[in-house]
């Protein structure tokens, strides 16, 4: 029936409200067919809680739009990631250079941290990722990622010849 209304062409559509028990139905005993003309009729699609839809070319696509836990944990440790890359700016550490990083959160936050530690390390070169305090000798910051504090320092681990 949509392709024919999208086509500009007129559409038969029985209401089926020959029902009288149905209480959403305000008219009833009608038996008929009503007959719409196009512009009398907007199709529109309409997603249901925690689902997004959109339509193009005939193809209809749904995203579950509700975040998990494990998605929140990889939105936070994806932050940790971007603080540690400024940190490691800051400090003036080369891009080549293999880092230390101290961490002291709580909650969510560690939580991330832990359960992302092996991508963290990945992306920013951290050589090994301690749960501590971090030395003088480290570049030390206190940040917020998403309300959670958390205490980051990083420090020259070795450098790698390219």
């Amino acid at each position: 029936m949509a392709h024919k209304v999208r086509a500009g062409e007129p559409v038969e559509l029985d209401l089926g409200l020959d029902q009288p028990e149905d209480p959403k139905s305000k008219i009833q005993n009608l038996k008929s067919t009503v007959r719409l003309e196009p512009g009398e009729v907007e199709v529109m699609a309409s997603a249901k809680p925690g689902f997004a839809v959109a339509e193009e070319a005939g193809y209809v696509v749904a995203v579950m739009t509700a975040l998990t836990p494990e998605l929140e944990q990889e939105g936070l440790a994806r932050e940790v990631v971007r603080k540690l890359q400024t940190m490691r700016k800051d400090a003036g550490f080369d891009i080549s250079d293999r880092i230390v990083t101290y961490y002291q959160a709580e909650g969510m936050l560690r939580q991330a941290i832990q359960a992302f530690a092996g991508y963290i390390k990945d992306e920013t070169l951290t050589v090994d990722l301690r749960e501590a305090s971090s030395p003088d000798s480290a570049f030390t910051e206190t940040v917020e990622v998403d309300g959670n504090r958390a205490t980051l320092g990083v420090e020259q681990g070795h450098r790698t010849t390219v």
